[in-house]
């Protein structure tokens, strides 16, 4: 599949859900060609593929040079710290993405300062405006990143962090955080999701 669309430069297909198809970092290597190739894919599903560290990492790379997806879910993914090194190494540089899904993927807090502090140092030019972080057993470390990433984003629009096990005093700065800032040019709050309720979180 992934081979036949790279091939085909007429191809307008735009979005593509492969999620649970046990694809692996093989076939992540494939999808990341096509990624690299792609100039009318804008949505790619690959949620619960066991695409582990190595096969996120060729996913995020090809969205070095990608410029039109604009929504990727990796949930379920066994990312963990080393994948989301790679993902922070891509949201410095790509000006596209604007939904990003990273739930369930063991990455901690790492993983999570990595990735808020890429979208701090990108500020003027990510397009991130949804990211779903829940479930992945961060503390108050990468809460702490989070609470920066807020007061600092100016396209953020929700959050996703469901499962997270916060201090009410880290809700609080997260909360405030989060409220909208005009001072940064930044007209609305942020939708915060936390609890365990995901079942209303936006659709990709």
């Amino acid at each position: 599949l992934a081979t036949g669309l790279t091939q085909n430069s007429a191809s307008a297909v735009r979005s593509l859900d492969l999620s649970s198809n046990s694809i692996g970092e093989e076939g992540a290597q494939q999808l990341a060609a096509l990624l690299s190739a792609s100039t009318s894919l804008t949505r790619l599903d690959l949620t619960s593929n066991k695409l582990g560290a190595r096969g996120t990492r060729a996913v995020m790379v090809s969205l070095h040079h990608n410029s039109t997806l604009t929504a990727l879910s990796l949930r379920d993914n066994d990312v963990m710290e080393p994948g989301a090194a790679a993902v922070a190494a891509a949201l410095e540089i790509n000006g596209t993405l604007s939904t990003l899904w990273l739930g369930k993927n063991r990455i901690g807090d790492e993983g999570v300062v990595a990735i808020a502090s890429a979208l701090v140092a990108n500020k003027q030019k990510s397009q991130i405006a949804i990211l779903d972080l829940h479930k992945n057993g961060t503390t108050k470390v990468g809460h702490a990143s989070l609470t920066q990433l807020l007061n600092e984003s100016l396209g953020l629009t929700a959050l996703g962090l469901a499962g997270a096990k916060m201090q009410f005093t880290e809700t609080e700065a997260m909360q405030s955080a989060a409220k909208e800032k005009p001072e940064i040019g930044r007209a609305k709050a942020v939708r915060l999701w936390m609890g365990s309720d995901m079942n209303k979180w936006p659709v990709l």
